[in-house]
């Protein structure tokens, strides 16, 4: 969407705006104002042309690089990771390994401490790795892994109960699912707003671009024919 917009005003910029400027210089006038601004990044983007496509191309390639190139796989999950539009989501989304792998873990016989270590491995958040790190730590230091997860604050409230709940009878793998199953429905359902918000707010970026551009040279050319 983002791209086909940009395309649209491309094409308004360096194939309209010229069409324009000789409706204008047959009447006799020069196109000024938020017309002449337009004319000139038009003019602009005709003449380096060539430079404006490398760039896009080189763009692209970066775009590519960062989805297929393990180098570029981690640079972007750290984009997403520290984004302020997405730092929550991606924490969310560690959660929900974490959770779900104890889940796999514990069901199987596996240790506390065991568990969490393999299910650090899964996990890509800096901070969300820091605090069980911390939650072994304290586990080797005589702590009970109730007491630690609790100090950690990784889990909100309703989750840490239901999971000290566990914990005490002895379903803790349960609880770890439930909590792992909740947490994706949550993610799932904040992704789906996103997406659901961003493609309007695009119709409405691109349709506020053209009219603007369309405003800029009619109004001035409505107002020449009345005047005449």
């Amino acid at each position: 969407m983002l791209f086909m917009v940009l395309l649209v005003v491309i094409a308004l910029l360096t194939k309209a705006m010229p069409v324009f400027e000789q409706v204008f210089s047959q009447f006799g006038f020069t196109m000024t104002g938020i017309a002449g601004i337009l004319r000139d990044i038009g003019d602009a983007l005709n003449r380096y042309a060539v430079i404006f496509c490398v760039v896009l191309i080189i763009i692209l390639i970066l775009c590519l690089l960062m989805r297929i190139t393990s180098i570029g796989k981690s640079i972007s999950t750290r984009i997403f990771e520290t984004s302020i539009f997405t730092k929550s989501l991606a924490a969310k989304l560690s959660l929900q390994r974490f959770a779900l792998a104890m889940s796999g873990m514990l069901s199987c016989g596996i240790d506390w401490d065991q568990s969490m270590e393999l299910a650090g491995t899964l996990i890509t958040n800096n901070y969300i790795h820091s605090q069980i790190n911390i939650i072994r730590q304290a586990v080797k230091h005589g702590a009970s892994f109730q007491f630690a997860l609790e100090s950690s604050g990784i889990f909100p409230g309703k989750a840490m109960a239901l999971l000290a709940m566990g914990i005490q009878t002895g379903t803790a793998s349960d609880a770890f699912q439930m909590i792992g199953e909740s947490i994706t429905a949550e993610t799932e359902s904040k992704i789906n707003r996103l997406v659901a918000a961003i493609e309007p707010a695009m119709v409405f970026v691109m349709c506020t671009l053209v009219g603007l551009v369309l405003l800029s040279v009619m109004l001035p050319i409505l107002g020449m024919l009345t005047s005449m």
